[in-house]
């Protein structure tokens, strides 16, 4: 059932309505689109054939540092970081810095290549404790991560995107959006994951977003 709620998160975030079992359903608030599942999980991720990509850059290939865009750290040593290679579509790469961020090289599969791969945006990354990090897009359809250094690689997909994505307290939270409402705003719809990312639980809807 749903029940009327505000609960107010560290973002800050405030819950218009809280999902307790059952069905998800709306009291008094906009229809709960079909496609807001009550759980998502996430299933490996594998970039696309190296043959199919122009000047595809492999795992371990060095990344200058000019072309690390943003970055993210659990500890001094260890950094994740984007690659954005601007002159080759804008392709983005997760890459891995192991001596604090002074020299990079890629970590894993391609992300997005631009005008080519519009809902696997993904222009932001967060830390996942000392060994992982995940990675988005606003209006991007996927969260990818890895807890492992990127030996292993994971994503889990939000059909209508995701305005925001961020870890606090050990738990990450994921707002993702649901149906447009007006000109420029969308429905918004909170997931939660206390596994790293590896599944995500519908908590509630929230107050419409302005993309």
């Amino acid at each position: 059932m749903c029940r009327a709620a505000l609960v107010t998160f560290t973002l800050p975030l405030v819950l218009l309505a809280v999902f307790d079992g059952g069905a998800a359903a709306s009291s008094g608030h906009s229809p709960i689109p079909a496609f807001i599942h009550r759980t998502l999980r996430a299933v490996p991720f594998h970039s696309a054939p190296a043959s199919s990509v122009p000047n595809f850059q492999s795992v371990g290939a060095v990344v200058p540092k000019a072309d690390i865009v943003a970055t993210a750290a659990d500890s001094s040593r260890l950094h994740f970081g984007l690659a954005v290679y601007r002159d080759l579509m804008s392709a983005t790469y997760p890459a891995i810095s192991n001596d604090g961020g002074a020299t990079w090289r890629i970590d894993g599969p391609l992300f997005y290549v631009a005008a080519a791969q519009g809902p696997n945006t993904t222009s932001s990354v967060g830390s996942l404790g000392p060994h992982g990090a995940y990675f988005w897009g606003q209006g991007g359809n996927f969260v990818k991560l890895t807890t492992d250094e990127g030996a292993h690689w994971w994503v889990s997909g939000f059909a209508a995107g995701v305005d925001e994505v961020r870890r606090t307290h050990g738990i990450l939270r994921a707002v993702a959006l649901g149906n447009q409402v007006q000109s420029g705003a969308f429905q918004a719809f909170l997931y939660e994951s206390a596994n790293s990312g590896m599944t995500w639980n519908l908590r509630g809807q929230l107050r419409n977003v302005t993309l």
